[in-house]
């Protein structure tokens, strides 16, 4: 088997519905190692859990951003 590392980066702007100045944007990014191997059906679920795992660490950095943005506001 090898290894491969599956990398993403999400850029995301947050802005009120009635518009106005942007509240909080930034950049995320995330990644994850999975092992490939020569059996295909293995080695395509591999990856996709390794897209699944980006994918939440992604979107947990974005409510980490947004929920501090919020809890410093008065």
């Amino acid at each position: 088997a090898t290894s491969a590392t599956l990398t993403a980066t999400a850029r995301f702007t947050l802005t009120p519905v009635e518009g106005g100045p942007t509240l909080v944007s930034g950049t995320a990014n995330a990644s994850a190692s999975y092992d490939r191997t020569q059996q295909r059906f293995a080695a395509i679920r591999a990856a996709r859990d390794a897209e699944i795992r980006v994918a939440r660490a992604l979107a947990e950095q974005i409510r980490s951003r947004v929920a501090a943005h919020f809890a410093t506001q008065s």
